[in-house]
């Protein structure tokens, strides 16, 4: 090619990108007005009585579930210790007292994948979805794994409860217990899980009073408008949108050009699942580690995550200086005030540049760092999250080929949830522990989550067999990461 080739091409490939990204946009608009006018139609024929029993499912739902494959479907899992034994008759009672709530319709309902609806069942019994397992020689990891890796029955709602108790501990003995949660993705998201959570628990009330006071002490605190604050949002919106725009046609354009690195993380994926988590460490700490290097908790969380698979990568050869691998990390869009009705879906997602190839510590923190404030200070997110209601408009045919080239474009997904003070008691058995694990896209075979909850903090990690990692041996790498961030003079 030559070099005025090369410059034509420089030049005109945002075009070429975003030339299928507009033919793309269209058909989803008219998918969607489409879909609007049947849903009108059925309304008028049938009567708001009858459309009621059937509730369309979200649309980031509905991706969640088109696109999950067989190796990596998409359904989370976490799992609680809980102080003294939780039986099964206590745990359909409490899920018995609120079930009812219109925050759970959605654990009520079918799936009903065709209709792409969820159909509410009218006698709904919360039995069938609670169950026991005696602990035998397995661990309790090993004992959530195996409830992960088996597949739902789609004729009921997908979701499940198990109690996990050891089988070695005599009645004599005190011991605890373990419940465990699995839900398909598109009932809800992280944040639904930690609400679904709160709800169930002892002190539901007092939680639902403190979100009630916090939302009205946001809303009060809004600022009054005068024309310093006016013309101060107008540069601000401005600095914003240039900066979007060019991270986007900086970003979508290297993920359509640029290949993912083939890493042992990219292999094909079993479908099995292995959980592993990191000990816990407190916030104070890994604040103070964060600030030593001017950075974030949530930088210094990411970068402990990369340290951790160059590590991984380093023991099975050379890891390239230059290698540089994409990571998903799932946004949550709710606004602090929003009084949240149901379970749902609703988060974006940034995709950052995790350079693993960089050896030393610091400077790979500083690098994510970089990474982290262009992302925070542009309104990409907001792109992705409406570009994914759009794209999920498009037929099956079209929104599979290009859910999995975008998760071939990545190698792991990592988030961050905070849980606040959740220190809750389910029928008086007092909550000891919380770990979750998230579902990766398709094609992924690396899910990380960062757990909060109080002034504890800590890495669940799920990592698909294919990698031939031991998740644990994962976790250890992490804290390893922690603890040379910590030692390690700031630059």
């Amino acid at each position: 090619m030559s070099n005025s080739a090369i410059l034509i091409y420089e030049n005109h490939y945002g075009v070429l990108l975003f030339t299928p990204l507009a033919v793309l946009f269209g058909w989803a608009l008219y998918a969607y007005l489409e879909n609007r006018r049947r849903f009108i139609i059925l309304l008028k024929i049938k009567g708001r009585s009858n459309a009621k029993a059937s509730r369309k499912m979200s649309n980031i739902g509905l991706t969640t579930l088109l696109t999950e494959t067989k190796s990596n479907p998409s359904v989370p899992v976490t799992y609680m210790e809980l102080e003294g034994v939780l039986t099964r008759e206590e745990a359909i009672g409490i899920t018995e007292k609120v079930i009812q709530d219109p925050f759970f319709i959605r654990l009520r309902s079918i799936v009903v994948r065709d209709a792409k609806s969820y159909v509410e069942i009218p006698d709904f019994d919360v039995s069938k979805h609670i169950f026991t397992h005696r602990l035998e020689s397995e661990t309790v990891l090993e004992a959530v794994e195996a409830i992960r890796n088996q597949p739902f029955d789609d004729s009921k709602p997908l979701w499940e409860f198990h109690l996990l108790q050891d089988q070695k501990d005599s009645m004599e003995q005190t011991s605890n217990s373990v419940m465990c949660m699995k839900a398909h993705h598109c009932l809800g998201d992280g944040m639904s899980s930690m609400l679904l959570m709160a709800k169930l628990s002892d002190q539901r009330k007092a939680i639902e009073a403190t979100m009630a006071k916090l939302q009205r002490v946001q809303r009060s605190a809004k600022k009054k408008l005068n024309l310093l604050v006016i013309f101060g949002r107008i540069v601000d919106v401005l600095v914003h949108l240039s900066r979007t725009i060019w991270i986007l046609l900086r970003d979508l354009s290297a993920l359509c050009i640029r290949s993912e690195p083939q890493t042992a993380f990219n292999r094909p994926g079993t479908g099995k699942r292995r959980l592993g988590s990191t000990k816990n460490f407190k916030v104070t700490d890994v604040k103070a580690i964060a600030k030593l290097h001017n950075a974030t908790i949530n930088d210094t969380t990411l970068s402990c995550v990369t340290g951790a698979i160059r590590k991984t990568l380093s023991l099975n050869g050379s890891v390239s200086d230059n290698l540089i691998i994409r990571a998903a990390i799932p946004v949550n869009m709710r606004s602090s005030t929003e009084d949240v009705q149901e379970t749902c879906n609703k988060f974006s997602s940034f995709v950052i540049n995790f350079p693993v190839g960089i050896s030393n510590s610091v400077d790979r923190l500083l690098c994510i760092k970089h990474n982290m404030n262009e992302m925070k200070h542009s309104w990409a997110k907001y792109f992705l999250y409406y570009s994914l209601q759009m794209f999920s408009y498009l037929p099956e045919i079209i929104l599979k080929p290009c859910t999995h080239f975008a998760g071939s474009r990545l190698t792991l997904a990592i988030s961050n949830v905070n849980a606040g003070a959740l220190s809750c008691s389910f029928a008086k058995h007092k909550m000891l522990e919380f770990h979750a694990f998230v579902p990766p896209p398709p094609n992924l075979n690396l899910g990380v989550l960062v757990l909060t909850i109080g002034d504890d903090l800590h890495w669940d990690i799920s990592i698909d067999e294919s990698v031939g990692v031991d998740p644990q041996e994962f976790a250890r790498y992490v804290e390893e990461e922690l603890a040379i961030l910590e030692q390690a003079n700031a630059k």
